[in-house]
């Protein structure tokens, strides 16, 4: 397998002209706008993609989308980040957007003037982002004002309220697993971590994290997110589309690249939670497309339970912070 990898950095300037709230609502709107054109181009696994993250400073706005395994990949991905000046602003990307804010502090945020919102979005999407050239470093042009607004905006009301929100615990279940099935594991983990997060992040959901459960003849992957509590039966039904995955040949050979590179990078540790210790070089054996294809095929949604944590615990999840 050739080794490509590729990392594609983006960004905006602005001026000293929107708050810190319209930022945050735009940063996710891109997010999500960024997973609907590459959906609406036919990539339908986040995975192969690689990682991708929409930030802010005082200076810009950043697209990043690290470890990217396929040349047509980053040359549509450069496509579409391109092209974002050009599109209009979509209502439910933009209410998504407003639900993933929701969910990422842990508050209700009441839009009391939609119009203004929207008209400060529709300014902000006009503005064509920039590539690094060579991919070098970028500094902010002196005569920028940076973003110093920390204001609440005209439109917004925030009303912290830990009790809209719960945290899902989504399993899916890998019956009587083989060694090739517990071999590809930490692949397929990763893959359905990734399609998870996608297929929950327009309903507002934070991802929060994955773990692997072996006793040694079922295999239980385990996802955790935080949810509105709203929106249990559209969760369900994002979820069920993940049974029994088919998958392209195309998308099979470029999964398998990027785990035989993880492997190589990491493999003391991939497979910590499966009881097996493998060798890179014996990878190649089970590591093809016939068995990734077989194994996902039999994985199923075994269930989604749901937790109201503490006020105290929300604001743990919510802020990143460890129990004590």
């Amino acid at each position: 397998m050739t080794d490509y990898r590729d990392t594609i950095v983006y960004f905006l300037p602005f001026a000293n002209d929107y708050d810190d709230y319209t930022i945050d609502i735009y940063c996710h709107y891109i997010y999500l706008l960024i997973h609907r054109q590459l959906a609406r181009y036919g990539v339908d696994f986040p995975y192969i993609v690689g990682t991708l993250s929409v930030t802010f400073n005082a200076h810009f706005v950043v697209i990043s989308i690290n470890e990217i395994a396929d040349p047509q990949i980053a040359t549509l991905l450069g496509r579409i980040i391109k092209s974002i000046h050009t599109t209009e602003l979509a209502d439910d990307l933009l209410a998504s957007s407003i639900l993933r804010a929701e969910t990422e502090t842990g508050c209700c945020w009441c839009i009391t003037n939609h119009a203004e919102l929207s008209q400060a979005l529709v300014n902000m999407l006009r503005n064509e982002y920039i590539r690094p050239a060579n991919n070098g470093i970028v500094t902010a042009p002196h005569d920028k004002q940076i973003n110093t607004n920390q204001l609440m905006p005209t439109w917004l009301h925030l009303r912290s309220s830990h009790k809209l929100f719960e945290v899902a615990l989504v399993s899916f279940s890998l019956d009587n697993a083989s060694i090739n099935d517990r071999i590809l594991v930490p692949l397929i983990s990763s893959i359905i971590a990734n399609h998870t997060e996608s297929s929950l992040a327009p309903f507002g959901a934070r991802y929060l994290g994955c773990s692997i459960i072996d006793d040694g003849q079922d295999v239980i992957l385990k996802y955790d997110a935080v949810v509105h509590s709203r929106q249990r039966r559209k969760i369900k039904q994002a979820l069920a589309r993940l049974n029994y995955l088919r998958v392209r040949n195309s998308d099979l050979y470029l999964m398998l690249k990027k785990h035989t590179r993880q492997l190589a990078a990491n493999s003391n540790t991939i497979y910590d939670n499966t009881g097996i210790i493998m060798p890179q070089r014996l990878l190649s054996k089970y590591a093809t497309g016939n068995n990734l294809a077989a194994t996902l095929s039999r994985l199923y949604l075994w269930r989604i339970a749901y937790t109201k944590p503490s006020a105290t615990d929300f604001y743990r999840i919510t802020h990143n912070k460890e129990q004590e």
